[in-house]
């Protein structure tokens, strides 16, 4: 009985594997010498690979080739001291002269297969999108490839002080290049970079994704600035260097990281001296405008209103989806992060509202709001540059539990509050035993949220 059934389980798998055989068409890979006459330009127009001599053991160049009739075929050329160049490629090529090909170039890669190439912020891309190549098949083909190759991008490098620590933020770099297609995608996420013993940063490769904002931020230990590059910076393969800004000497750059997020445009304000560690928060509670954008939500004529009367659970949704757009790491600020920007932070005057010692200075509430909500930054900013940290709408912080209860905490009261409910450590707390019990609800006090974010 058991001899029986390993038969039929040895049966069922080999017939698995000859039908996995005839379903998957095999590669067919060819493979041949190749005269390739391929110069490289580095940044400053510097000759850096112009023979064959010049050509590291191994260095790989990647290939598309378009054939007569528009389709193309993709191919990898490896180098080889004893035997000069090797192409390998899939498919069949048409017999042609001075037809057109794309030759690609990379140094520093994170890692590299037949098919993909992964980098970081140190690979180097250059490219020839415009190369010749002539093939003739006769008793042994013969291929010639002729490319001068450059840069594809940009690189940069930040001068400061040894040992110093910042995050780059704003300039999109290459993530993967596939070989089959010859296609790059992008990311944009930090880069995190250190000033090394000659006073500056390694080089950063990478390029402005979004030409209408041309904006980059580094953000520091215990700062964030912001800089508009001019139209002739960052450009092809340009080569620089920024000095890092500082409290003293911004240098052309904006204090405060300023970000565009699907058309939005906001702003974090960093807060130093607390005892959580630097941060940045919100200058305004996130708007209608950023939330509805990022969430793909039709909106008109209120952009600029808080998003209020929406759950704790929407506003963590948001959040992820931000983060996964910016690849950062936004959250809710922290009930101590929020109570020490109320009050100014470091530069707290001691007032009794967020700004201000005079209720009507910096909130809407009762008295003055007509029992409605108020477009952001009308009032008076606190110590720090944060707009409506009291009345207009409270906001979230992280909920956290405590005795097997969750606890919600809607921070500087709201338009409805009285003038005592909206001072900078005013606050409504609401529990339950269930995790779930206010992400069902609407907003209680008309709440809204701030974002948070820390750079680790």
């Amino acid at each position: 009985m058991k001899k029986s059934l390993v038969y039929v389980v040895f049966v069922a798998v080999v017939a698995f594997i000859a039908c996995s055989k005839i379903d998957q068409p095999e590669r067919v890979v060819n493979v041949c010498k190749l005269d390739f006459s391929g110069i490289v330009r580095g940044y400053g127009d510097a000759l850096t690979k112009s023979s064959t001599t010049s050509w590291a053991e191994g260095d790989k160049v990647y290939m598309l080739f378009y054939k007569p009739d528009s389709t193309t075929v993709a191919g990898t050329a490896i180098y080889s001291a004893a035997d000069g160049w090797t192409l390998s490629y899939e498919g069949n090529l048409a017999e042609c002269v001075d037809a057109k090909c794309e030759v690609h170039y990379f140094e520093n890669v994170e890692s590299a297969t037949d098919y993909i190439v992964a980098f970081n912020s140190g690979s180097v891309a250059y490219a020839d999108l415009n190369g010749k190549y002539s093939y003739s098949k006769g008793s042994s083909a013969s291929i010639s490839v002729i490319a001068t190759l450059a840069p594809k991008v940009s690189r940069i490098r930040f001068k400061g002080n040894v040992a110093d620590t910042l995050h780059l933020i704003g300039l999109s770099s290459y993530s993967t290049y596939s070989v089959s297609n010859s296609k790059y995608s992008s990311t944009t996420v930090p880069v995190k970079l250190a000033v090394e013993s000659d006073g500056y940063t390694p080089y950063v490769y990478g390029y402005l994704g979004d030409t209408t904002y041309r904006m980059i931020a580094l953000v520091t230990e215990d700062n964030a600035f912001t800089r508009e590059c001019e139209s002739d910076i960052l450009q092809g393969g340009d080569s620089g260097y920024m000095t890092i800004p500082t409290k003293d000497s911004y240098n052309g750059w904006k204090k405060g990281l300023y970000m565009k997020v699907c058309g939005v445009e906001f702003k974090m304000i960093p807060v130093t001296g607390d005892t959580s560690g630097f941060y940045l928060i919100g200058e305004t509670e996130i708007t209608k405008g950023l939330y509805n954008s990022v969430m793909e939500l039709s909106y008109s004529g209120d952009s600029e209103y808080p998003k209020n009367g929406t759950s704790y659970r929407d506003f963590t949704n948001f959040i992820s989806k931000l983060n996964y757009l910016t690849g950062l790491t936004f959250n809710l600020p922290t009930r101590e992060q929020w109570l020490y920007a109320a009050a100014g932070g470091e530069h707290s005057l001691g007032f009794t509202y967020s700004g201000s010692n005079v209720a009507g200075d910096v909130a809407w509430y009762s008295a003055n709001s007509n029992n409605d909500v108020h477009p952001v930054k009308q009032k008076s900013p606190n110590e720090l540059g944060i707009y409506d940290m009291s009345g207009n709408v409270c906001e979230f912080v992280l909920k956290y539990q405590s005795g097997g209860y969750t606890y919600w905490l809607y921070m500087g009261g709201a338009y409805k509050s009285t003038e005592s409910g909206v001072q900078k450590t005013s606050y409504v707390r609401d529990y339950d035993s269930s995790s779930t019990y206010y992400d069902s609800r609407n907003s209680y006090y008309d709440c809204g949220a701030r974002l948070s974010l820390t750079l680790k």
